[in-house]
């Protein structure tokens, strides 16, 4: 069974930020990263809160929203582990054969619920239904962790080892 998108726990912060990216490249093709950011948002499929819209310093000496960015770096992550077409294209988003295939394998998790939609704080209700049309809310999906952007690193380690004994 698939545990990891491009080296990182599906269930992690930013293995969670991937699926929402490689889901959104699947169902709309291709597109610029801007085009990319704006069918997440109009899909509602991030969980957005006032925190994600703090500004981060983007590699271009612009700033840009705290989740713009990690979805940026989730691109970065997808395209290293060579699941993008043309990943040095700038500004050019979209899976090659090996993406579509891991996105189509990764949307199959959810929707046979061998991985579960309330382990994933970041998605928002709609991309929960979205996934898994069973999901309801209940007191057994994980909350966000308070300062996810603060505490990244001690978030990614914590909000995975508890769901790893469901891989045992």
């Amino acid at each position: 069974m698939l545990h990891e998108i491009a080296g990182n726990h599906v269930y992690s912060t930013s293995g969670q930020f991937m699926v929402i990216l490689l889901v959104g490249l699947l169902e709309s093709g291709v597109g610029s990263k801007q085009e990319v950011l704006a069918r997440i948002r109009s899909n509602r499929w991030f969980d957005l809160r006032p925190e994600d819209l703090q500004s981060y310093l983007a590699q271009n000496g612009g700033e840009e929203p705290r989740w713009e960015n990690r979805i940026a770096w989730a691109r970065a992550h997808l395209a290293r582990f060579d699941y993008l077409c043309a990943p040095n294209i700038h500004d050019h988003w979209q899976l090659n054969m090996g993406g579509r295939d891991l996105a189509t394998r990764v949307k199959a998790e959810f929707w046979k619920q061998a991985f579960q939609v309330r382990y994933c704080y970041l998605f928002s209700p709609e991309f929960k239904k979205h996934l898994d049309p069973q999901w309801q809310h209940s007191d057994k999906d994980i909350p966000r962790p308070a300062n996810m952007y603060r505490d990244w690193r001690t978030i990614e380690a914590l909000a995975v080892k508890p769901q790893l004994d469901l891989f045992q």
